[in-house]
C-alpha cells in the first residue's frame, strides 16, 4: 500500500477451460439451453456413480463463461440470492452429499465461514414461491435442512460439463437472462430446460478443515505428453530457464483473503496464501508490520486474520511456503517484501538475512538465477529502505552475492507501462503499479505493461542483461467509489477478452499480479510459457 490507508489491486486473468476435457475453450461459447426431458437427462450413462463432488468446495460459471456464481451482498443477509458476478470473493461453494446420492450446496466464503454457516443460512434452496416448484423461481441461500427441494442432481455430460437440477421439481439451473451470461446481477433461476454449467474444483475437505489442498481441474499435456498442473508447472520447464524470462502468475496484498477492520476496502484475495501456492501463484507480495519481536501481515491499518480469525504472523506464512516448497520441490517461490506500518524495515531485515545464513531456503547469487539454481528456495524481492551502509550482501559456504534483489526504488510506471526500477550488472527490473485512478484508465496502463514486457526483454538483452517485468492491475479511488472487488470487476473483464491470448499464445507476460485470484486466473498466466 503506497503508504496510503487504503491500496487496492485488481486482476483475474482466467483460462476458460472445460472441466475434466483439460483444454482450453472458446471465450465466446455459446449455452447451451436443449429441451432433453429429464428421463432421458438422467440416463446411466451421464449420472455421476461415486463421491467425485463429495466433499468438496467448488466455483461454478455457466459453459463458456468468465463470471461465476456468487451471493448477492456476499451473503450477508438472510435469504440472499445467488447472482452472475465476473468477480465475487463469495463465489466458492461446498458440497456434501446426500444419502441418495443428490447434493446440499453451501455457501462458503473463508472470511465469513465461521460465522455465517454457524448460523445456518447457506444452504441453496428455490424460495421464489411455497411450492418450489416455479418455473423462473430464484434460487437464493436459506436455512439448513434435508429436504428434497434443497437437494440437488449433479448430472454429467459428455463434454465434462453438468446439467445440476433440483431433486424435488425436476427443474434444472438456468439465469434470469440467458444471453446475459456474463453480466453482473444476472439471477439464478430453476427452468424446465437445462443450461451446461462449468465446475472447477478448487479445495477438497470440509469448510471446518484448517487447510485445503487445491484440485488440478486445469491440467494439461505440454508438448513431451507431461501433465502440467497447478502444483508442477515450474518443475516441467528447462533447469536453464531464467527467471526473468518466465511468465508468472502473482498476487498483490497477498495476505489479504481476510481482513479486521475495514472488510471489502481492503480484502483484495479470496484465497489464503497456501490456496494460492496451489493454485499455480508463484509471486507473493508480502505486507509487513510489526506486533511486539513479531512480524505480523497487515494492508494499511488492516490486521490480515488468519482462516480463524487469529492474527496472521509472518512465520505463518513461511511455514506454508516452506511445506509447499518441500512437497514440490521442483517450484520457486518470489516474495516481495514491503514495511507497511513504517517500523518493520529492522526487523525484516534481521528475519529474513538470519533466514538466509542459517538455512538453504533463500537463494543467494550475483546473478540473474535459473530454475535449476534455484528450485525449492525462495527468492526475495525488497522493498524495504536500509540504513546506509547496510545491503544485502552475503558470503556464505564460499558463495558471495545478494540474498534479497533491491527495489526500494519501486515505480509506479511511465508513459502507460512500466518504469525502471534498478539496473544490475546482468538484470533490470521494470515495475508498473500505478493506481490512483479508476478501473477504465488504469486499462490503458494494464494493456501497455503487460504487451510491453517482450520489448523490455529484447532491449534489455542487447545490453547483455535480462528483464524483469512485474505489471500490478490495482487501482484505489475510494472517494470516487472505487474499490478493490469493483474495479476488478471492470478490469479483469479486459483481461479476460484481451486478443493477445489468441493471437500470440506464448506471448511473455513477466509477473502479472492479480487480485481475487484462482485456479482458472494463474493458469491463464503460465500456460504461455509451455505454448508452441
Amino acid at each position: 500500500m503506497k503508504n496510503n490507508v487504503f491500496k487496492s489491486v485488481t486482476a483475474l486473468l482466467m483460462a476458460l477451460t472445460v472441466i475434466g476435457a483439460g483444454i482450453p475453450m472458446g471465450r465466446n461459447a455459446e449455452n447451451i439451453a436443449l429441451t432433453a426431458s429429464a428421463e432421458n437427462t438422467f440416463s446411466s450413462e451421464y449420472q455421476l456413480t461415486g463421491d467425485e463432488l463429495n466433499d468438496v468446495t467448488v466455483r461454478i460459471r455457466p459453459a463458456g463463461s468468465y463470471s461465476a456464481l456468487a451471493i448477492n451482498q456476499n451473503g450477508a443477509g438472510i435469504q440472499n440470492a445467488v447472482h452472475m458476478f465476473q468477480i465475487g470473493d463469495s463465489s466458492r461453494f461446498y458440497l456434501k452429499k446426500a444419502d441418495d446420492g443428490s447434493y446440499y450446496i453451501y455457501f462458503y466464503n473463508s472470511a465469513y465461514a465461521n460465522s455465517y454457516v454457524s448460523s445456518g443460512y447457506c444452504m441453496f434452496d428455490v424460495v421464489s414461491d411455497n411450492s418450489h416448484k416455479k418455473d423462473g423461481g430464484v434460487i437464493h441461500v436459506v436455512k439448513q435442512g434435508t429436504q428434497d427441494y434443497k437437494r440437488w442432481q449433479f448430472i454429467r455430460q459428455e463434454d465434462g460439463t453438468y446439467y445440476i437440477q433440483n431433486k424435488y421439481s425436476g427443474m434444472y439451473w438456468s439465469l434470469d437472462t440467458v444471453s446475459g451470461i456474463n453480466s453482473n446481477n444476472n439471477k439464478l433461476v430453476q427452468r424446465s430446460a437445462p443450461m451446461k454449467w462449468e465446475i472447477e474444483i478448487v479445495n477438497s475437505g470440509s469448510q471446518e478443515q484448517e487447510s485445503t489442498k487445491a484440485f488440478d481441474s486445469y491440467n494439461f499435456d505440454n508438448q513431451n505428453g507431461q501433465t502440467v498442473t497447478s502444483l508442477n508447472w515450474m518443475s516441467l520447464l528447462p533447469d536453464d530457464t531464467a527467471l526473468t524470462d518466465i511468465s508468472i502468475p502473482g498476487t498483490h496484498d497477498s495476505a489479504t483473503c481476510n481482513v479486521q477492520y475495514t472488510g471489502r476496502l481492503a480484502q483484495c484475495q479470496q484465497l489464503y496464501i497456501d490456496d494460492m501456492l496451489d493454485s499455480g501463484i508463484r509471486y507473493l507480495d508480502l505486507r509487513l508490520g510489526t506486533s511486539g519481536n513479531s512480524l505480523k501481515m497487515i494492508h494499511g491499518v488492516d490486521n490480515c486474520l488468519n482462516r480463524d480469525g487469529s492474527q496472521l504472523y509472518l512465520d505463518t506464512v513461511m511455514n506454508w511456503v516452506d511445506s509447499f516448497l518441500t512437497e514440490n520441490s521442483g517450484e520457486t517461490v518470489i516474495l516481495q517484501l514491503k514495511d507497511e506500518d513504517g517500523d518493520s524495515t529492522n526487523l525484516a531485515y534481521s528475519y529474513f538475512k538470519n533466514l538466509a545464513e542459517t538455512t538453504d531456503k533463500i537463494y543467494i547469487g550475483d546473478h540473474v538465477p535459473t530454475l535449476g539454481e534455484v528450485r525449492g528456495k525462495i527468492v526475495i524481492i525488497s522493498r524495504l529502505s536500509l540504513e546506509d551502509g547496510t545491503d544485502y550482501s552475503i558470503t556464505k559456504n564460499n558463495v558471495s552475492g545478494l540474498w534479497a534483489i533491491p527495489a526500494d526504488n519501486w515505480q509506479i510506471g511511465e508513459n502507460n507501462s512500466s518504469a525502471l526500477v534498478v539496473s544490475g550488472d546482468d538484470y533490470e527490473l521494470w515495475t508498473q503499479d500505478n493506481y490512483d485512478m479508476n478501473a477504465s484508465d488504469k486499462w490503458t496502463w494494464v494493456n501497455g505493461s503487460v504487451t510491453s514486457a517482450s520489448e523490455k526483454q529484447a532491449s534489455a538483452s542487447e545490453n547483455g542483461k535480462k528483464a524483469w517485468v512485474i505489471s500490478y492491475t490495482s487501482v484505489s479511488k475510494l472517494l470516487s467509489g472505487v474499490y478493490p472487488l469493483s474495479a476488478a470487476r471492470d478490469i479483469n473483464k479486459n483481461l479476460k477478452t484481451a486478443s493477445w491470448w489468441e493471437e500470440t499464445p506464448d506471448m511473455f507476460t513477466g509477473v502479472v499480479c492479480s487480485d481475487f485470484v484462482d485456479e482458472q486466473l494463474a493458469q491463464m498466466i503460465y500456460q504461455t510459457n509451455f505454448a508452441e
